[in-house]
Order: C-alpha cells, then structure tokens, then sequence
C-alpha cells in the first residue's frame, strides 16, 4: 500500500511546489505591474506639470513680447516728440473723437504734423484745450505753429500763423448774406488774404528788401480795415477775431518754412479717421 502511495505523494509535493512557484510568479507580476501602473502615472503627472510649465513659460513670453513692443512704441512716440519739439514748424488740428465718451464726456484727436520731419503724431485727450499742445510741444517750443481761430490756440506761448483757409471760409460765408455795403468788408478782407497767399509764391524770386516792404504794405492795409468803423454784427464779430490774431495772419511771409494755411494738419485729421 505505501508503495503505491509513494509516487502519489511524490505528485502532489511537485504540485504544491508548482502552485507555490506560480504563485510566487503571480505576485511578483502583480509588484511589477503595479510599479509599472505608478510610473506610468508619475510619467502623466510630470507630463501634465511640463505642459502646465511649457503653457505658462508660452503666456508669459508672450507677455514678455507683447510689453517689449509697447515699450518700444512707448521710446519710438517719445522720439518723435522729442524730435518734433524742434521742427520748425509744426500745423495743429483737432476734431471730435467719438470712439471714446466717458460719461458722456467727449474725447478729442489732437493731431501734430510736421511734414519737413515727416513726422505726424496723434493725441486722444478729453479736453480740447491749449495743455494738450503743450504736453506733445513743451512750453518754450522755438518754432511756428499753423493753427486755426479754436480761442485755446491763443493763449499758446509761442509764435503761430493763422489758417487761411479758416478765414476766406468765414469770408465766404458773410459773403453768402450780406449785401450791399455790408459785403465791402469780407471782400476786402477776402482780397487781402489771397494776395498774401499770392505773394508767398513769388518770394522766392525776390530780393530781401521787397519781402519786406510787400510784407509791410499788405499788413498795413489790414490794420486800416480792421481800424475802420465796422457796425454790421457778423463783420464786426469777424473784426474783432481778426484784431485779435493781427499778429499771426502773415507770419508766412516772413517765415520760408510756414505755409498760408493748415492743410497739412487737417490731411493728417482725416488720414487718422
């Protein structure tokens, strides 16, 4: 009997060894996939950490070289008006800028050409006053502004020259109502700013001495009409704003540099538009 179990026996002991063996091996793939598993899971957090890393390092190189290119409009605006700070002459404008209201408060574009710079700067401000031109010219600018009749222009520390095509459009408008001897005054006022504007054409071909003389009589004869008794109330409004820019409606006949009126300005206004 134990001869025929012996060899029973001898099985299951190879059995029990096997199952103990397959066991063995069962767990230690279980070990081996579970670190597999922790890996692969620490590999997905330090991918996800460098995405986050490589997105933040994207956004803020973006903000990086989004700020270098306002700093470097900031210097290249700071230039110009350094740089327009010296021209010899500049032509200022304004208009309203609706694209911005606050509060119902309006916005103004400022615009600033100074073509012999090649230089046009813009200002969006709310206020129309004089303090605009002087934050972009500075309070002791050496040159001539070409400016319109807006009153802030006048109280600008500097010398400038009055638009004419502001005034013979003033002249053409009394012109359109008044009648008779009313009209004497905007048509003489008329004839004397075109042959201002005539006469800058021809200065270049004259001698030193006949600029100034021709300069002299065609100031004369403004000062004797705007000296003359004006009752008429739409001439005499147009009198006083004359009297009071005398001083600046010829400034082109003295200066090679200034033009009889402000187009320039008003072209730079409508090309930011």
């Amino acid at each position: 009997m134990g001869l025929v179990l012996a060899p029973v026996i001898l099985w299951l002991r190879g059995l029990q060894r096997r199952i103990r063996d397959l066991g063995r091996r069962l767990h230690a793939e279980r070990v081996a996939r579970k670190k597999a598993e922790a890996e692969r899971d620490r590999l997905r957090r330090t991918e996800r950490v460098a995405r986050s890393n490589a997105q933040r390092t994207a956004s803020e190189r973006d903000r990086l070289r989004s700020e270098i290119r306002t700093l470097k409009r900031r210097l290249r605006a700071e230039q110009l008006v350094v740089a327009a700070r010296q021209a010899p002459v500049t032509y200022l404008d304004e208009t309203g800028w609706y694209v911005a209201m606050v509060r119902g408060k309006k916005a103004w574009l400022h615009v600033l050409s100074a073509p012999a710079l090649g230089i046009t700067l813009f200002a969006i401000r709310f206020s129309r006053g004089r303090e605009v031109a002087e934050e972009i010219l500075g309070d002791s600018y050496p040159g001539v502004s070409v400016v319109d009749g807006w009153a802030a222009y006048m109280h600008l520390p500097w010398r400038k020259g009055q638009c004419h095509a502001h005034l013979l459009r003033r002249c053409a408008e009394l012109l359109e109502v008044q009648t008779r001897g009313a009209a004497r005054f905007p048509l003489a006022v008329e004839r004397l700013l075109l042959t201002g504007m005539e006469v800058k054409g021809l200065l270049p071909a004259m001698a030193e001495e006949d600029r100034a003389a021709l300069g002299d009589q065609i100031r004369g004869e403004m000062r004797q009409l705007l000296e003359g008794q004006i009752e008429e109330p739409a001439n005499l409004r147009f009198a006083n704003h004359l009297r009071s820019h005398e001083e600046e409606l010829f400034t082109y006949l003295d200066v090679e540099a200034v033009e009889p009126t402000n187009i320039e300005g008003y072209a730079a206004r409508g090309i930011s538009i």
